[in-house]
């Protein structure tokens, strides 16, 4: 089992009510992060939004595969197999954390409040916030010195 990411860009919802609502998904299976083909993102700022918000579900399912030894999933087992155990006393901690949030996480179309109040969703949302202001604060020269170009396409 290869432990690379993988973007995967040709995502079709299995719904078809979440073919607006459903943006991309990290995959625990496989380690990938898929994004919906018919997704219609508002601007590139929300884009960067969402490529951090599944990062970080990558990084999360990366901490619970070594903190429950890749009992999840072949790709977990895989994680865990490469890199072993964690050494680290604050990543002990984060990643423990994390398995309990993933042990009792709820997908968004059970019970929508209860998703957004899970743990990993409460920090992959932080993460994409964080990094989506940081880039529309950085590209603001360039969208100041470009005026007649839609802001959404810079």
């Amino acid at each position: 089992m290869n432990t690379r990411q993988n973007i995967i860009t040709n995502y079709k919802p299995q719904f078809e009510q979440d073919e607006k609502r459903v943006s991309a998904f990290f995959s625990w299976v496989d380690g990938s992060i898929n994004f919906n083909k018919h997704y219609n993102f508002k601007s590139k700022s929300q884009l960067i939004n969402i490529i951090r918000h599944e990062v970080e579900h990558a990084w999360q399912g990366y901490l619970d595969a070594r903190n429950n030894k890749g009992t999840r999933t072949d790709w977990g087992k895989a994680i865990f197999e490469k890199f072993g155990d964690i050494r680290e006393k604050h990543l002990k901690k984060e990643a423990k954390t994390y398995t309990v949030s993933i042990d009792n996480y709820v997908r968004y179309d059970e019970d929508f409040d209860r998703y957004k109040k899970n743990y990993i969703e409460i920090m992959a949302e932080r993460a994409g916030v964080s990094i989506q202001k940081q880039y529309d604060n950085e590209g603001m020269p360039i969208r100041k010195a470009f005026p007649y170009v839609p802001i959404e396409l810079l």
